[in-house]
């Protein structure tokens, strides 16, 4: 039997004309009811039921097709509510931000935000239908609005406005490499409200038409999660990145490591945090202490790692003038303590715990070789100031009541003022106690026309020593605490026929000296001695003058001596930071060669334990740190 898979023709006699189905003439004579014809299709394709939705042998396929759609489109609906949220949250975290002023908006902030603020209105207003009814074109003529050719546009417009409002520098996580911090939380948050408001355009352009509120059962819970989701992230971003306590402890100090006796590389390089400036670097217990704009680090000399910080806390809202934090805080080193005072509108706020304040100022004293909060009660830098010209002024009367004798400025030290007086063929170096009262006296015999000299030796290993120099006589080292001579010159380390501008000692303490003097047109010539006073070495240094050696720059370490070298004029008149090379010259009997430790624009350079700190920077000041290590 043969089979016809083709379709049957339908019955003429069981189909209605137009005629009648429109109810004209002609009625054909039949039944009442017209018997709509069985098709049967065997085929690949799969035929549609009356709603147009395709039918399968399980009757399955389509219903799961329909799900998935719908369930696509859920998502979407979902995703552009969240898109409306994240701009209504947006526009409310910049009208609190204006409304509550902190700062000065436009002097921070710039005026991109307003972009973002009327990109958000009109967003909202004429592209989110609120009750359900499309709402009119834009004013020249009725009819449906485009809806994602204007959003791409506004999303366009935001993320440009996103890359040019980027606020570097408010915030230490924004800080370009090369910037400088200028803390602002107005800046951020209105750059963050302006990312939400991009954010939501993004999101809105998922749907193909604008998103309707009704049902209100599934916009309004992405709706508030979005505007939530913002506003979160607001509120949580002034803490996170201007948090107002940024000082970190070292709980487990060890022994500091000793200072080489040589150095042979650059072991570490250490530049200051988010662009702040270094006002100064000084020896520490374990390494340099960097005097920062706004507090201090300290780093372990040998590894160059951060040991403990002390720096202000950021500004919160208010009138400061944010665009001067820089330069309104101040830190020193005196008493063996570091302090730091910085202007604060609440300084009760940070009381106790080694935190004194006055009106409108809050001061922080820390330990050095920890950085934990020292308690008491320590003068601040002005009244320190005052304190030492008063003592300064006191001290000729207490140490020369009758007035016989030339009185010379004292050097202060953290106990004592010591200084000296002439007294026509006698020189007298005298120290006196903070509280006016003398602790000790020497005299010498003086027949030179040059004016003494005392000064204190420079610290690297051992404790310092005051150095004597008498005019013609050989120097002098004594011990600052009880005047007890701790150093004897050989007559022929410190030549007395050389002016004394052609002469320095390099370093001068109870473990040793070392004297460079000039050596005529052979070069430089470095000589050492014991306490007891005899010499150890004479040492020629090939190829150096005397005028181009920064002396007091020049580190010991042990049998060696670092010399920063200046080309052409002499290192005395160079500016801070001409470049200096910087050459390590074995203490050898005899005539040696220098050899070349690195190149550097030289501030200063100075050995601690573990290495040797080299500060390089301009005229300005220091800017980079780095460590020669073993």
């Amino acid at each position: 039997m043969r089979h016809d898979h083709g379709t049957f023709p339908p019955d003429p006699a069981r189909t209605f004309p137009k005629e009648a189905e429109s109810g004209g003439a002609g009625r054909p004579v039949g039944p009442a009811r017209a018997v709509r014809p069985v098709v049967f299709v065997i085929g690949p394709w799969q035929p549609r039921c009356s709603t147009g939705r395709l039918m399968s042998a399980t009757g399955s396929e389509g219903e799961h097709v329909d799900e998935r759609a719908e369930e696509r489109g859920g998502i979407r609906r979902g995703m552009t509510w969240l898109g409306v949220g994240s701009i209504v949250g947006s526009l409310l975290s910049i009208t609190v931000t204006v409304v509550l002023g902190w700062g000065r908006i436009y002097a921070e902030a710039g005026g991109w935000w307003a972009v973002a603020a009327v990109v958000s209105v009109l967003v909202l207003l004429h592209h989110v239908h609120w009750f359900g009814d499309r709402m009119p074109l834009l004013p020249g003529g009725p009819g449906p609005r485009p809806y994602r050719p204007w959003i791409l546009a506004f999303f366009l417009v935001g993320a440009v406005v996103t890359g040019l409002s980027l606020p570097l520098g408010a915030a230490e996580a924004l800080v370009p490499a090369d910037g400088v911090l200028r803390p602002s939380p107005t800046a951020v948050l209105l750059w963050s409200a302006t990312c939400a408001s991009t954010l939501g355009c993004a999101l809105l352009l998922l749907g193909a038409r604008a998103p309707e509120l009704r049902p209100a059962r599934t916009s309004l819970p992405p709706l508030v999660v979005g505007a939530l989701v913002v506003v979160l992230v607001e509120i949580s971003a002034v803490p996170l990145l201007f948090p107002h306590e940024r000082h970190v402890t070292w709980d487990d100090p060890t022994e500091p490591a000793p200072l080489p006796d040589r150095v042979e590389r650059t072991g570490w390089t250490w530049e200051p945090p988010s662009g702040q400036g270094m006002r100064s670097v000084v020896p520490g217990p374990h390494g340099p202490v960097v005097l920062l704009v706004d507090g201090a680090v300290a780093l372990d000399g040998a590894t160059g790692e951060e040991l403990w910080t002390f720096r202000r806390p950021y500004p919160g809202g208010g009138d400061e003038d944010l665009w001067d934090w820089n330069n309104s805080s101040d830190a020193w080193v005196d008493g063996g303590v570091l302090h730091v005072e910085y202007p604060d509108t609440d300084p009760a706020r940070f009381g106790g715990d080694g935190r004194s304040t006055d009106p409108g100022t809050a001061r922080v004293t820390v330990d050095l070789t920890t950085g934990e909060p020292v308690d008491g009660s320590f003068p601040s830098r002005e009244r320190r100031e005052e304190e030492r010209d008063s003592r300064r002024t006191a001290w000729p009367r207490l140490v020369d009541p009758q007035g016989e004798c030339d009185d010379y400025p004292p050097r202060h030290t953290n106990t004592r003022d010591v200084g000296f007086l002439l007294c026509d063929d006698t020189v007298v170096v005298v120290a006196v106690d903070h509280d006016g009262e003398e602790l000790w006296r020497r005299e010498w015999p003086h027949e030179s026309d040059d004016v003494p000299a005392v000064w204190e030796g420079r610290r690297v290993a051992d404790d310092p020593v005051l150095l004597v120099e008498r005019g013609d006589a050989v120097p002098v080292g004594l011990d600052p605490e009880t005047g007890e001579e701790l150093l004897t010159f050989p007559d022929d380390l410190y030549p007395r026929e050389y002016p004394r501008s052609d002469r320095r000692v390099l370093r001068a303490d109870a473990g040793g000296s070392v004297v460079a003097a000039r050596s005529g047109p052979d070069g430089l010539l470095l000589q050492s001695s014991d306490p007891e006073g005899n010499v150890l070495a004479r040492v020629e240094v090939e190829g150096v003058s005397f005028d181009a050696v920064g002396h007091g720059a020049a580190v010991v370490l042990g049998a060696t001596v670092l010399l920063p070298v200046v080309d052409g004029a002499g290192a005395w008149d160079r500016e801070t930071g001409t470049p200096a090379t910087v050459l390590e010259v074995p203490m050898t009997e005899g005539t040696v060669t220098p050899v070349p430790r690195g190149d550097f624009a030289l501030v200063d350079l100075f050995g601690t334990p573990g290495g040797v700190v080299v500060a390089e920077g301009d005229e300005y000041g220091p800017e980079t740190l780095r460590g020669l290590v073993p």
